[in-house]
């Protein structure tokens, strides 16, 4: 096992496969976010959920496209955790800033000045003034509750784990928080999320559709394999983006634990097949018959 620092170790960045071959496993801190999603050749939780639709998903590259509400998620984890690095990730838009105040962005000039804002910044996660007032309530609801204060006491914000899976696939997991129990024998991870609903319905709900036991699992699968202690605890922290800014923290208990990381195993099972045999099959890998024919499945809510 290994512990590198993105800045302080740059030069070791391309050599995370070999690293990973003499060492087992290799721990990254301050990896920013876009090194982290192109480091090859390890896959993460994201195309592993892909497998699990079908292998042609999983060997489809991804179209690499920036989305509005990651920027404001990794926003507000930074502010939450490492508040003192907030202004060197994160940039903020404020539309009353722009050059000629009483015309719109149809303006040349406001034009060019909202274009330059975003090409300056854009390496930065970039959100609107509004969307940073936003971050600042559901902050200050997280840092009212006396256990999630507790748990983010002394975090660091998301270690980069790299390492070779039991069936010999490069893997990469980015878990928010990492933390150890007070006796030191143990592991904490704690997954940070922004929700519109964060109510147990609703999370439920959305761990479901955004396929969150995939996640969980990978992360404890990696942190287990880096640091060698069990992982007591997996939180999720809901923070809903909506007025009144409830933060609420969910556990996983130790049968669906079980469970995710079983499901991960029979995943990379799926993953290594594919990556070994290229051959891009669809649902009908699914079937129960050589023609790969599927049977239709009416859902019973039809019937009623």
């Amino acid at each position: 096992m290994k512990t590198l620092n993105y800045i302080e170790d740059i030069e070791q960045m391309d050599n995370l496969q070999s690293l990973v071959d003499e060492f087992g496993a290799i721990l990254v801190y301050d990896m920013p976010n876009e090194v982290y999603h192109m480091t090859k050749p390890f896959i993460s939780a994201s195309r592993l959920k892909k497998i699990k639709k079908s292998t042609a998903h999983f060997l489809t590259p991804d179209k690499s496209e920036r989305k509005k509400h990651f920027d404001i998620g990794h926003a507000f984890e930074l502010y939450l955790v490492e508040p003192s690095t907030f202004h060197e990730s994160v940039a903020i838009f404020r539309e009353d800033e722009r050059p000629e105040l009483e015309k719109t962005f149809a303006s040349t000039k406001n034009k060019q000045w909202k274009e330059n804002f975003y090409t300056v910044n854009e390496s930065k996660y970039i959100i609107s003034y509004e969307d940073f007032q936003m971050i600042l309530e559901m902050t200050k609801n997280c840092k009212n509750d006396p256990f999630i204060k507790e748990m983010l006491d002394k975090a660091k914000l998301q270690p980069s784990i790299f390492y070779k899976t039991e069936n010999s696939v490069y893997f990469k997991t980015r878990p928010d928080i990492v933390s150890f129990t007070k006796c030191g024998e143990r592991m904490n991870i704690i997954d940070i999320k922004t929700a519109l609903d964060g109510s147990p319905q609703g999370f439920a709900k959305a761990s479901a559709n955004l396929d969150y036991p995939v996640q969980c699992g990978t992360q404890i699968m990696g942190v287990e394999k880096f640091f060698g202690k069990q992982v007591e605890n997996y939180f999720y922290l809901v923070a809903e983006k909506e007025s009144p800014y409830n933060a609420t923290m969910y556990y996983v208990d130790d049968t669906d634990k079980g469970q995710f990381v079983d499901l991960c195993h029979n995943l990379l099972d799926k993953a290594k097949t594919a990556i070994e045999t290229k051959q891009k099959r669809g649902y009908s890998e699914n079937a129960d018959n050589p023609q790969g024919v599927l049977k239709l499945n009416i859902p019973v809510w039809y019937w009623h």
